[in-house]
């Protein structure tokens, strides 16, 4: 049961790998009931490579560690965190009460982040940018609200990342 429980997991990070978040999510998504509203999140370690290559791939891994912990910190109890893959990890927010709990969220795990990595050498090279979608506002479907999130993630991006934003058609 624990090595199945570990097969699960990503071994980095300690939060969900990418197989078993998205088939968790998926299945939330199909169970959902129509006065039920989730948020995906879908966050990327902005300008990681350069982590890799200036401090190495050791420095790189911890940085991962800590986004980790971070995320696990922030999003607790019934929420799903997962690690997407390279730099990016999802987290579908369950119970969302509004746009504004998203945000403040969201806002709260990039700042913990800067908290926990005050005084490293690599704490000012190191930010997150967060694409948000709601469901089912910005789809009914994992891949439909991983793409809002995605177009969302995009705009933090092309607009300086280091920021939150929620998917607008």
């Amino acid at each position: 049961m624990e090595l199945e429980e570990r097969s699960k997991l990503d071994r980095l990070t300690g939060l969900y790998n990418k197989a078993t978040c998205e088939d968790m999510i998926r299945a939330s998504l199909h169970k959902a009931k129509e006065n039920e509203s989730f948020a995906l999140m879908l966050i990327d370690a902005d300008k990681f490579k350069n982590i890799n290559d200036t401090y190495g791939h050791t420095t790189g891994d911890k940085v991962l560690e800590q986004i980790g912990s971070v995320i696990r910190d922030t999003f607790k109890g019934m929420d799903i965190c997962g690690r997407f893959g390279g730099d990016e990890f999802l987290v579908l927010m369950k119970k969302v009460i509004s746009r504004d709990n998203v945000v403040t969220l969201g806002e709260e795990l990039r700042s913990a982040l800067k908290e926990r990595i005050k005084g490293e050498v690599y704490a000012k090279e190191v930010s997150l940018s967060i694409g948000a979608a709601l469901f089912p506002d910005h789809g009914k479907t994992f891949l439909e609200i991983l793409g809002s999130a995605d177009k969302a993630l995009y705009y933090v991006k092309d607009h300086g990342r280091d920021g939150l934003h929620i998917y607008d058609s």
